[in-house]
C-alpha cells in the first residue's frame, strides 16, 4: 500500500524570501494615480490609492 506523501513543491512556499505575489497595476478612482497592488482588484468596487485611503480614513 503506497503512502500519500505530499511534497512541499505542491504548495506555494510563502516563507521563501524570493516569493513575490502577482502584482497588478490599478488606477485610483479618486485621484487617477496609477498604483501597484499585490492582488487582483474587483472591478465592481472603486479602488483608491494609499494616499486617498488614508485621507478618507482620517475624515
Amino acid at each position: 500500500m503506497a503512502k500519500n506523501n505530499r511534497s512541499s513543491n505542491n504548495k506555494k512556499n510563502t516563507t521563501n524570501r524570493s516569493y513575490r505575489p502577482k502584482t497588478v497595476v490599478m488606477t485610483c478612482s479618486s485621484c487617477g494615480k496609477q498604483c501597484i497592488v499585490p492582488f487582483q482588484p474587483d472591478i465592481k468596487i472603486d479602488m483608491v490609492c494609499l494616499e486617498c485611503f488614508q485621507k478618507n480614513k482620517s475624515q
